[in-house]
């Protein structure tokens, strides 16, 4: 059984998406920074005619470098939060698999000992199949939105 490598790769990878969403979410705060600071001193620029907080925020919030960058954060929480969700079931298919083996040990299945070694190898590829497939999936969604963004 594959499970510590499995779970060693789903965890680097909820790993990285989780840093790449904390970098997300700074640079989203950067670029909010940066525009209401541009607001501030040049307000004739974004239509304004008097500078209030409230209107310095509208003027941010509608701008594309904004939008972008928080469009950018949000997409990289939600690979996150997917990959979060893969590393459970990584962790649920390790409860299952020792499950079976306790069941085992006690002569729960008191028929043939190739039946329960057949039930574990047909479980245990069938989940490792089903994570690599959102593995890959994942894998994929991320390259086509590093072709989008150059």
């Amino acid at each position: 059984v594959h499970q510590p490598v499995l779970y060693e790769q789903v965890g680097a990878l909820y790993s990285e998406a989780k840093a790449a969403a904390k970098i997300a979410k700074e640079h989203t705060e950067y670029e909010k920074a940066r525009i209401k600071a541009d607001v501030r001193k040049n307000p004739t620029n974004y239509g304004l005619g008097k500078v209030t907080e409230d209107s310095v925020e509208e003027a941010v919030i509608v701008q594309d470098a904004y939008q972008t960058a928080l469009r950018d954060s949000i997409e990289s929480q939600k690979v996150a939060d997917t990959l979060g969700v893969l590393l459970e079931a990584v962790s649920q298919r390790k409860s299952s698999l020792k499950d079976l083996v306790s069941l085992y040990v006690y002569n729960y299945y008191s028929g043939n000992v190739g039946d329960i070694n057949q039930e574990i190898k047909r479980l245990s590829k069938m989940m490792e199949q089903e994570l690599l497939e959102k593995g890959n999936q994942l894998a994929s969604r991320r390259q086509d939105e590093d072709v989008d963004r150059n």
